[in-house]
């Protein structure tokens, strides 16, 4: 893994998973190196999902890998939340997928009443 930038299979992954057909966010450290800073490793891609559930789309994504070679590995699922390993011969990677049903100026509409 190179400092400061995504590695083959976290490429891979991303470019793989556009065939979702669904608009999704690549957030956290994943997107810090991939379009930004450049400045460490992750060993994860965290992708948003502007939905209240995942519905169907772990499934689909899990497919989308198995099809084009890789070895996938489900290790936590709940409606908002799921963790996929996603191996070849030579790297893994970790995936997370959340449903995010609420707009950003929401969460800091709630943030600020928690504190009043």
């Amino acid at each position: 893994m190179d400092n400061g930038s995504l590695t083959s299979i976290q490429q891979k992954v991303l470019k793989i998973l556009v065939a979702l057909n669904v608009s999704w966010r690549l957030s956290e450290g994943g997107a810090l190196i991939g379009a930004y800073t450049h400045h460490r490793m992750t060993r994860d891609l965290d992708l948003f999902f502007l939905e209240s559930e995942l519905g169907d789309i772990p499934k689909r994504a899990m497919a989308l890998l198995s099809q084009a070679g890789f070895i996938v590995t489900l290790l936590q699922k709940e409606s908002h939340f799921v963790r996929i390993n996603i191996a070849n011969d030579q790297e893994s990677v970790l995936l997370n997928l959340v449903a995010e049903n609420i707009i950003p100026s929401e969460v800091m509409d709630k943030i600020q009443c928690a504190f009043l």
